[in-house]
């Protein structure tokens, strides 16, 4: 993926200060950024995942993503990443399109079990996802339609 010279991309940032004999310690870890273009280079989804929720405790979106890698593939981590470099930070609508990326793989039962049951540990992703299956599939019936 190559990224223009006029864009700054942000790889790593500080997540909070760790305080050792009285002394304040700034601690970093990857940015979304950061974590897609790892998975890009092939880390692993589970460690990522793992440091990630330490990091950042509260962000249900890159946590939800990363706990579809093992699913969405390449591809998914590139539509993260891209939509990381093109808007500045990984947005609902965004971990949507990861899903719908995985969505084109031939997945066997089991594996799409999985898939969900790991998309309804994060409710508020699950409804948007079935809303967005709602409309797509609402919009190939008009196109079939027309056809």
């Amino acid at each position: 993926m190559r990224v223009s010279s006029k864009t700054r991309v942000i790889l790593i940032k500080k997540t909070h200060v760790k305080t050792y004999r009285g002394r304040e310690y700034p601690r970093f870890w990857l940015s979304s950024a950061g974590v897609f273009m790892a998975l890009v280079e092939g880390a692993s989804s589970q460690d990522l995942l793992d440091k990630t929720i330490k990091a950042y405790p509260n962000d249900e979106v890159l946590q939800c993503c990363l706990e579809m890698a093992p699913f969405t593939g390449i591809e998914g981590f590139r539509v993260g990443l891209s939509a990381i470099l093109s808007k500045g930070k990984l947005e609902e609508s965004d971990a949507i399109a990861i899903m719908l990326v995985q969505s084109q793989k031939d997945l066997s039962t089991q594996q799409s079990k999985q898939f969900f049951e790991i998309l309804k540990k994060h409710p508020e992703q699950y409804e948007k996802l079935k809303k967005q299956i709602e409309q797509l599939t609402e919009f190939v019936d008009k196109m079939e339609k027309l056809i």
